[in-house]
């Protein structure tokens, strides 16, 4: 016998079953998410990759990041505020050019600008944009108080208004550019392949040979001391503002570094992946030591700064802050670390590159 009346019959009840669970409050109802509480910026679903923190106030920082999300802090990190930039693209990093004004870039050529600290926002009109792809990665303010901006396909942008309007300053390439520093000599953007590109004035730009092919991420200068990190454990480093470039070389296996930081006495500390902290001291001769930085191997660190005594790292999913007493990256404050060049090896000093 057929058991399509059995399975009529069960079918025929099921609206029915579902109706009664409904009237008396059991069926489980689909609801949109709660928002995250505002002391906790990683507890919903955004994720952040660009911070900014105010210049003499540490405690005082801006987070951006996915569908134009941001977040500020007046205390360090201890209570934080939630808001929006009106922009429903990624932004991927900002600067804070004091208190109250604060410039944030992305995804589109997107950015925007804030001059109340981060309560409203005004998207910059007139972007330059690319025809293939358009995504700004960094921004960095330059001694003279310039802004530069880079990216995808060739982008370098400056503005000399404080943020109002940019202009592209170079040819475009199919190339990113993923860091803009400055040293005592001139404006140094890095990028992908190993590129690197120096310019005295921000006019004319020499191509300075590289002693590397991997994509380098970051670069960093304080006085005449310099850093570059990439792909693959890359890390350059100069002792006269970029004139010659020499690998560090380490003996063990070193993740990707994504950023690097200085603070005013030239040492550097490096983020990357597997939440790698570490830091660069010059004396008596470079070595790098492994910071015990609470971060977890599932953590990317994205960002870096130094600031005011404070080294401030930046994850998609967690922000860290360490004391560092002296104005130098000391270890005192979190254990003695390690020593990569801790064996009898001299430091490599291979492939030392003069620029161009």
């Amino acid at each position: 016998m057929s058991d399509w009346p059995k399975r009529a019959s069960r079918i025929a009840m099921g609206p029915i079953i579902c109706s009664v669970l409904v009237a008396l409050g059991i069926y489980v109802r689909f609801a949109p998410p709660i928002p995250p509480p505002v002391d906790d910026p990683f507890a919903g679903r955004y994720r952040y990759f660009g911070l900014a923190v105010a210049p003499q106030h540490s405690n005082l920082i801006w987070m951006v990041g996915t569908y134009g999300q941001v977040r500020m802090t007046r205390d360090g990190g201890e209570h934080w505020v939630t808001g929006w930039t009106g922009v429903d693209r990624h932004l991927q990093d900002a600067v804070a050019l004091d208190e109250n004004t604060v410039i944030a870039v992305g995804n589109d050529n997107a950015i925007v600008r804030s001059e109340d600290g981060g309560k409203s926002w005004q998207l910059v009109s007139g972007v330059p944009l690319s025809e293939v792809e358009n995504k700004l990665i960094r921004i960095r303010r330059a001694p003279d108080g310039a802004l530069w901006v880079v990216g995808v396909m060739g982008a370098v942008l400056v503005s000399h208004d404080q943020g109002r309007s940019f202009v592209q300053v170079m040819p475009r390439e199919d190339l990113a550019w993923n860091d803009v520093a400055f040293s005592e000599r001139g404006t140094w953007l890095v990028g992908e392949f190993g590129r690197i590109l120096f310019s005295p004035d921000g006019r004319q730009w020499q191509t300075v040979r590289s002693p590397v092919h991997e994509s380098l991420m970051g670069v960093n200068f304080s006085g005449s001391r310099g850093v570059i990190v990439g792909l693959n454990g890359t890390a350059l480093i100069t002792e006269d503002s970029g004139e010659t470039w020499t690998p560090l070389l380490a003996d063990l296996a070193m993740p990707a570094f994504y950023a690097v930081a200085m603070d005013p006495s030239g040492n550097a500390v490096l983020g990357g992946a597997l939440g790698r902290l570490f830091t660069l001291d010059h004396r008596p001769r470079p070595a790098l030591k492994a910071l015990d930085s609470r971060l977890t191997p599932a953590d990317v660190v994205l960002e870096v700064e130094v600031s005011n005594h404070q080294l401030i790292a930046l994850t998609e999913t967690h922000i860290l802050k360490i004391a560092l007493p002296n104005q130098k990256l000391a270890l005192s404050e979190t254990g003695p670390g390690t020593d990569l060049f801790a064996s009898s090896q001299p430091l490599p000093t291979v492939h030392t590159i003069k620029a161009k």
